[in-house]
């Protein structure tokens, strides 16, 4: 299999993997990791990665990081890792914009938003027989450093139902992606 199609079937997964935590890397999603490393897989088979997009607003975003810790005094710690995670951010979204397969992003983004449908709709005919369900996967640590039991038990606990997602606003967004496509 090509990078281009792990990475655009990885794109598609990314609002379901960007959930999930690497375990040991804290604050790297399994998401991001997947983008990252098929990155780097291109860019040790083409011998480098292009940058082509937002390289004024990525300048902007380290100026303004750089003030804010010199000038207001912001945690070291926070501000780096808010500028890593926004570099992050641009290369993968800069690469998304040049190496994705869109017609296989928006497959994948069906066939997820479809199950995830389907989900939602077991789930609720669940919640209303006094049986609710979470769509989060039991064994795998959360990206938001939530203990995984923890977060379930919550999550059914209240009556607003979300699927395989989070939150009932991360699976409207998704959603309406789906709906887009």
């Amino acid at each position: 299999m090509n990078t281009t199609y792990l990475f655009s079937i990885s794109l598609a997964l990314y609002p379901i993997l960007n959930i999930y935590a690497i375990t040991g890397l804290p604050g790297l999603s399994v998401g991001q990791f997947m983008l990252v490393l098929l990155i780097g897989l291109k860019a040790l088979r083409n011998g480098v990665i292009s940058f082509s997009y937002f390289k004024s607003f990525a300048i902007y975003s380290l100026i303004v990081t750089i003030l804010g810790i010199t000038i207001r005094n912001y945690d070291w710690v926070d501000s780096l890792y808010e500028a890593f995670a926004l570099l992050l951010f641009l290369v993968i979204f800069n690469n998304s914009t040049v190496d994705a397969d869109y017609s296989k992003v928006k497959k994948w983004v069906v066939y997820v938003g479809l199950f995830a449908f389907v989900f939602f709709i077991v789930q609720y005919i669940l919640f209303l027989s006094g049986h609710p369900i979470s769509g989060i996967v039991s064994f795998l640590p959360l990206s938001n450093a939530v203990d995984t039991e923890t977060f379930r038990l919550a999550q059914m606990g209240r009556d607003r139902l979300s699927s395989i997602f989070q939150e009932p606003a991360h699976f409207s967004e998704f959603m309406s992606i789906v709906l887009a496509f």
